[in-house]
């Protein structure tokens, strides 16, 4: 049997507009310019100003599972989610004075948007699903509902649910539900939905009422202002006084017990903006304010009451267009707003961000933002933090006088885009060390709407000038072995030997060997995976790499085609792979030579000639993935991070015996990679090199090594075969203390393929794959620039290959002396 998930967490980052209608806004900012080139010597000042100390509140219940946090006439109010309940709660700031009741929600209903009054009194938007148990979608545990991705790649982490998540764990509908309050008592929400205007709606939604004590008081259909039967709202507020406002599609609605709903504002044409994109914000100068992305960017307005109308935009004074934004509640500021690093106040009046708190400087475990906080004051916070493991936990932050911080060395940490993990061991580190403390500067926060690049190019930059973070983090686009060629990293080996509990030894001597540069390790590679080339054993006749020729040849014998002999893949994507898989072949930066006038690039260039220039649409219907198996495709690209990924295309996508034979290339070399997750290297310029390395050793240490083998191959040697031992079981989760196990499965087109454990020796075929390779993943994008634009002058005929390697060779070879 499956595990289904109940579904409350919101993405981690907003990625269209419809996205940032919730309490996440990403932001567009403008950076400014004059700042830019001194973000590593800002952050290389102690900062004492926003630290404050965590304590974690004890209600007597369950805060895993809490969302949708708010302050309301001077209590805590929160929701709590489940499989098939719901818990409000309310408390006192110093959680006191605990009151809750639950909901029962059955499989195919729920509640989101939630507002109270000062009597204690809950809104939200109730929703019933109606539809046959054979439309039911489970999701394996570790999946995600669709729509709930997250920007960047992949990071992978949850942040604190929003009012508009759903429930999606479903099963029958019931034919009514209940709601008890703390006595034991019941109340029934009946299903009136044939009273309803839209029955033939597979949604029904209500605005229901709850009383201090759970007691459903009202219940009001929603039909008359749904469109095609969905009510879509943006969010709700309680103004004391006034009563509830709600927005939605087709405006703003008031609605009060006693007079029903009125139309505050309403939205006239299709063309105008839909009020459910707009999110209310109550201030704590009792004003209403609404947020929207806009032609502005991230921008705000305020609702003006007496005349229903949305005021003028104001561009909310963000800092960078990649960042997540909340807008807050609470006392003191009329609003407050989170990001990836901090908490401010923000000044409405003058349009201004006054920082408060430093996730950094206060040693919080906040990967991305903290999304659920109430401000008592601007010196006293309570919000939820989530551990490593991904439970949330209640606590109080208050302000730490500055002349109590405890000095301590800083360390930058650089990088574009600094990921979950990093900032997660950053922060730990910080916690344990007394000595020094480490600082993130992210250079993505430096890209703007006008520049996608800015924070990359002054990376590169910084970096170039030697104006380099004491320690810093690379993706795969950067060039890494330019950077080793020019001088600017520290050795490492010297650090790990003299290590009492690590030695080399203690890692994957291929990794270690092939990361090296003439014999010296100026990078840590906490984490990688494989790309290579595969193809069905068969066709390779006992060659372990095929050459062009040979590729050319098995084509024609098959009948395949070049037009999917590769799957879906244009010639410049062939182009690129190759030069990706071929590490150093091509490029010497040790020795700042070339090769690409050679014999085997000029036939490279002449194969992915036979290829399409691009596809047309159709060729996506065209395609299927059974082309694999019947022979129709014959090499795929292949990115392997774990071992169970090699049964999956074994047995999976080709549906038989295969071998990873590299690139196809006429140099003889099985032309597979090892493909780093990121790259770790201390600055040879860095006056705290002892530091940096206590900080870069604990990407290397069991412990954390051991949580790799969910994701990407760990470089240490143990919790590389431990990975590998698991494989050869079955995947399974706990369900209290019980272990429950379940099928891994796979889908070709419409046929699901269940995947077996791996054997003990396709573990050790795996294994011995990767200790074969000595090449590592390498991208240039100024060299592929300069290949690409000559290239193309071979494609379309205006120049033979040999001429256009000659180019080449010319060109590349003076960046490459140029920039080592």
């Amino acid at each position: 049997m499956r595990k289904k998930r109940t579904f409350y967490k919101k993405p981690l980052c907003a990625i269209l507009a419809i996205s940032l209608m919730a309490a996440s806004l990403s932001g567009c900012g403008k950076k400014n310019k004059d700042n830019e080139s001194n973000v590593i010597e800002e952050a290389s000042k102690p900062s004492k100003d926003y630290v404050f100390r965590a304590e974690e509140l004890d209600i007597g219940i369950k805060t895993d599972n809490f969302r949708s946090l708010g302050l309301y006439n001077g209590r805590i109010h929160a929701v709590s989610g489940d499989t098939n309940i719901l818990r409000f709660i309310s408390f006192n700031p110093d959680g006191s004075d605990v009151k809750d009741f639950t909901v029962p929600e059955t499989e195919n209903e729920g509640h989101n948007e939630f507002a109270y009054d000062s009597e204690g009194n809950v809104y939200s938007i109730y929703y019933q699903y109606s539809y046959d148990e054979g439309d039911v979608q489970t999701y394996e545990d570790g999946e995600e509902a669709e729509g709930n991705e997250t920007a960047e790649g992949d990071e992978t982490t949850e942040e604190s649910a929003d009012d508009n998540a759903v429930n999606e764990e479903s099963s029958e509908a019931a034919e009514e539900n209940s709601v008890q309050n703390e006595d034991g008592d019941s109340d029934i929400i009946s299903d009136d939905s044939d009273n309803m205007e839209d029955s033939s709606s597979d949604e029904f939604q209500y605005l229901v009422e709850y009383d201090a004590n759970g007691n459903l008081v009202d219940k009001v259909s929603l039909a008359e202002y749904s469109t095609d039967g969905y009510f879509s709202c943006g969010g709700m507020v309680y103004l004391e006084g006034k009563g509830l406002y709600i927005f939605y599609d087709g405006g703003i609605l008031s609605y009060s017990k006693d007079e029903g709903f009125k139309s505050v504002l309403k939205t006239e044409t299709k063309e105008d903006v839909y009020m459910s994109y707009y999110t209310p914000h109550l201030g704590s100068d009792g004003k209403i304010y609404v947020t929207n992305y806009g032609d502005k960017g991230l921008e705000l307005h305020e609702f003006d009451l007496e005349n229903g109308k949305v005021g003028d935009a104001i561009e909310i004074p963000v800092a960078s267009r990649n960042s997540d934004y909340y807008i807050l509640q609470g006392n003191g500021y009329p609003l407050y707003v989170s990001d990836e690093s901090a908490v401010y106040g923000y000044d409405i009046a003058n349009n201004n961000m006054v920082k408060l708190l430093d996730y950094i400087d206060s040693d919080l475990q906040v990967g991305y933002a903290l999304t659920e906080l109430v401000a008592m004051s601007d010196t006293e916070f309570i919000t939820l933090i989530q551990d490593e493991d991904y439970y949330y936990h209640l606590n109080r932050l208050t302000k730490v006088p500055a002349d109590q911080v405890k000095d301590k060395k800083i360390i930058t940490l650089g990088g574009y885009y600094v990921d979950y993990d990093i900032r997660m061991n950053a922060i730990n580190f910080n916690k344990n060390s007394d000595e020094y403390k480490i600082k993130i500067v992210d250079y993505s926060s430096l890209d703007t709407d006008e520049d996608y690049e800015a924070g990359m190019n002054q990376f590169n930059l910084d970096i170039a000038s030697g104006n380099v973070p004491d320690i810093m983090v690379f993706r795969s686009s950067s060039p890494v072995d330019s950077y080793i060629n020019k001088g600017l990293f520290e050795d490492l080996t010297g650090y790990m030997e003299k290590e009492p509990d690590m030695s080399q030894g203690d890692f994957l001597p291929s990794v270690i060997d092939a990361l090296k540069t003439n014999g010296k390790l100026y990078q840590i590679v906490p984490a990688f995976y494989v790309a290579s080339v595969t193809t069905k054993t068969k066709y390779l006749e006992g060659k372990n790499v095929l050459t062009f020729d040979d590729c050319n040849k098995l084509i024609k014998a098959t009948g395949a085609s070049y037009e999917f002999a590769f799957g879906i893949a244009d010639r410049n994507e062939l182009l690129s792979n190759g030069l990706a898989l071929s590490g150093d072949k091509y490029i010497d930066w040790e020795s700042k030579s070339c090769s690409f006038n050679s014999e085997s690039f000029i036939n490279f260039l002449e194969f992915t000639a036979k290829f399409p220039q691009e596809y047309k649409d159709d060729a996506w219907e065209t395609y299927k993935e059974t082309f694999y198996r019947d022979g129709q495709s014959l090499f795929n690209m292949t990115y392997l991070s774990d071992f169970r990924g090699y049964k999956r295309y074994k047995q999976g996508i080709f549906g038989e015996d295969i071998s990873f034979i590299g690139f196809p290339n006429d140099m003889g070399a099985n032309c597979s990679v090892i493909y780093p997750e990121c790259r770790i290297a201390i600055s040879s310029k860095s006056s705290s090199k002892d530091g940096a390395w206590d900080f870069v050793k604990t990407f290397l240490t069991e412990e954390y090594q051991d949580k790799l083998g969910e994701y990407n191959f760990p470089i240490r040697q143990s919790s590389f075969d431990k990975m590998g031992e698991a494989s050869m079981h079955k995947e399974f989760y706990m369900e209290g203390d019980e272990k429950v196990e379940y099928d891994d499965s796979y889908y070709v087109d419409d046929m699901e393929i269940i995947i077996d454990p791996l054997t003990a020796e396709e573990v050790q075929e795996v294994k011995d794959f990767i200790a074969s390779i000595t090449l590592v993943y390498s991208v240039n994008e100024s060299v592929n620039a300069i290949i690409q634009e000559e290239a193309s002058a071979f494609y379309s005929g205006q120049k033979t290959a040999k001429e256009v390697a000659d180019i080449i060779q010319s060109r590349v070879s003076i960046y490459v002396n140029e920039n080592s």
